[in-house]
């Protein structure tokens, strides 16, 4: 550490020649520490000095080369264990580090648990305990009551029945006519003089807007059609946004972020539907429902190359989870959990399709659709239309802009291609087609649970009559092709 120049640069310096100089130049260093623990340099090279001569004559050749790399040896071996000490130290820190992370995220997780525990329980509370005041019937929405009839909830003061329409009918018996779901009947007579003002249609709570809203007929029948010809969706949601406006005027809620807002009323809308879905979806089958079963039924036989699947793309056992996810949905309650099956079934066939492209040619929903078809035939939901109407009449639109409307829009899109498909479509010729579909229809009737009791046909005698010998060949050879 010293600017002295104490040996020659051109010679050889050896290891005594050093410790004599240091002996010689020691007051220089007077001051300094040759180790961490405190030992003067000046002791330490004394006993250099001392002990260098009681070398073994082996180490006093060629300059002390042998010490030295005896010694370099040693503190390599010493740097070597220090090492793979500080290895595990950097280990055991960073498991540590992990640790202290995964607690964290463990608390952190605990806490939201804890804060949507509340927030649930007190909009729970909230919901059971809030007077919402509005009225439910089904009448024409203009006030001279001569349209066409629709599902309207409004609140008191705009309701039908403050219109002077209804107040002629109240007192004087006059036109107009509107559906009472108290009574279950429309009031166009004369006998309307007699009307008992608690008998009119106007809810405070959810459970009473539930009883209103599906004791019209036309709500109850909503699943069984896909037009929504009397408006039953956006009298519900009109019904939804008084209930989001009451949350609004709550302090516990009115501070929320938008996505925090969002899963909030998600949690209200799923309340209620659940419980109108115990009250109007079918326990069976409809006949869209049959319809739809026994066509997929009789398209069994479709093989993925037949509808244009590239074969890197086929993979019957990614495709049996997307079966297993579909087969869920009947046992949904609203229209959020039965659009995240469809979700769920969508995700896993894009997942594979994204697994076995390049990224120079991303799969589209040209790739996606005709998969859709294979899985929906080979799933064969036993109530698939009835769930399409109920998501489609229940679900808002500004809701179905989102990863949910658009896989919704393309199982919509795959059962269009089902209810219309043509032999061209597969591949094949009409005769292939109808031979198939009869052959095939054999075990539709086995498949499809009617949804009341009628006298069954078999089928069986009809077609083995109409399939002779040869169609009956020439039809394995085409399935099996």
């Amino acid at each position: 550490e010293s600017d002295i120049k104490f040996v020659d640069q051109g010679d050889k310096p050896r290891l005594t020649d050093i410790i004599n100089h240091l002996s010689d130049y020691i007051y220089l260093y007077e001051n300094r520490k040759a180790t961490e623990s405190g030992v003067p340099l000046k002791l330490l090279v004394k006993y250099l000095e001392a002990n260098l001569g009681k070398l073994s004559s082996d180490y006093m050749n060629h300059h002390h080369q042998m010490l030295y790399q005896q010694l370099r040896d040693e503190y390599e071996e010493r740097w070597k264990i220090n090492d793979l000490q500080s290895i595990r130290f950097r280990k055991n820190f960073l498991l540590a580090i992990n640790s202290i992370e995964k607690l964290l995220n463990d608390m952190r997780y605990e806490n939201h648990l804890h804060k949507d525990y509340r927030n649930r329980s007190m909009l729970m509370d909230f919901l059971k305990k809030t007077q919402i005041q509005c009225c439910v019937n089904h009448a024409p929405e203009d006030r001279e009551q001569t349209g066409k009839p629709i599902v309207q909830v409004k609140d008191h003061e705009n309701c039908i029945h403050n219109s002077i329409k209804y107040l002629d009918l109240l007192l004087f018996g006059g036109g107009g006519a509107y559906e009472n779901p108290r009574s279950g009947s429309s009031s166009n007579s004369s006998n309307s003089r007699n009307i008992d003002p608690n008998s009119l249609p106007h809810a405070s709570t959810i459970d009473e807007f539930v009883e209103l809203y599906t004791d019209l007929d036309c709500v109850k029948q909503s699943v069984l059609y896909d037009i929504d010809a009397d408006e039953v969706g956006p009298a519900f949601e009109c019904y939804m946004g008084m209930i989001c406006e009451e949350i609004e005027k709550n302090p516990n809620f009115n501070k929320m972020n938008s996505d925090q807002w969002e899963q909030l009323t998600e949690e209200v809308e799923k309340y209620i539907m659940r419980k109108i879905h115990k009250k109007i979806y079918p326990k069976q089958q409809s006949e869209e429902d049959v319809e739809m079963q026994s066509k997929l039924a009789k398209l069994g036989w479709v093989k993925p190359e037949q509808l244009d699947i590239k074969e890197k793309f086929r993979s019957e056992e990614m495709w049996a989870l997307a079966v297993e996810a579909l087969l869920e949905m009947d046992k949904m309650t609203s229209p959020q959990e039965k659009l995240e099956v469809f979700v769920d079934c969508i995700s896993m066939i894009t997942d594979l399709l994204t697994m076995n492209s390049s990224k120079h040619e991303p799969p589209g929903a040209d790739d996606t659709l005709p998969i859709l078809i294979y899985v929906l035939i080979k799933a064969n939901p036993p109530r698939l239309c009835s769930n399409l109407n109920f998501i489609s009449k229940f679900r808002s639109d500004r809701k179905m802009q989102s990863q949910a409307g658009y896989c919704f829009m393309q199982v919509k899109a795959a059962v269009h291609f089902l209810n219309n498909i043509t032999p061209d479509q597969l591949n094949m010729n009409e005769v292939e087609y109808s031979l198939n579909v009869q052959y095939h229809s054999l075990d539709s009737d086995q498949v499809v649970q009617r949804p009341r009791s009628r006298t069954k046909v078999s089928h069986t005698g009809v077609v083995k009559k109409t399939l002779s010998d040869n169609d009956k060949s020439y039809l394995r050879s085409a399935t099996n092709k």
